[in-house]
């Protein structure tokens, strides 16, 4: 299981935990809203982008610029009600969003999980 931790530093880091060990590597940003990186507290284009990586990283998608434009993937269908769910009102300074957490909103609202 993974978790996605957002702290609150210059160049805004989000990293990826694995089974609650430390971080171990940066979630990769897919540059569609916003080319200055991910932000988070708000809904604008830096917590979308935040949101559309998050989702294509939990479901193990690597979009293409096609890809996004014409919505063909599971992240980039999903990650607006991500963003109000979990990126806009998450914490200003840091959050935590777990793969279980990710798995139970996404059978709340029907759509299938990372399985």
């Amino acid at each position: 299981m993974h978790t996605y931790i957002g702290t609150r530093t210059p160049s805004k880091i989000v990293s990826i935990s694995q089974d609650g060990s430390p971080p171990t590597h940066r979630l990769h940003h897919i540059k569609h809203h916003s080319p200055t990186g991910f932000e988070w507290g708000y809904g604008g284009s830096g917590p979308a982008d935040l949101a559309l990586s998050i989702l294509a990283h939990h479901f193990g998608e690597n979009p293409t610029p096609r890809q996004l434009a014409t919505g063909d993937c599971k992240c980039w269908r999903l990650h607006q009600a991500f963003k109000w769910h979990f990126i806009a009102s998450a914490d200003k300074e840091n959050f935590a969003i777990t793969d279980a957490q990710i798995d139970e909103w996404l059978t709340t609202i029907n759509a299938p999980s990372s399985d």
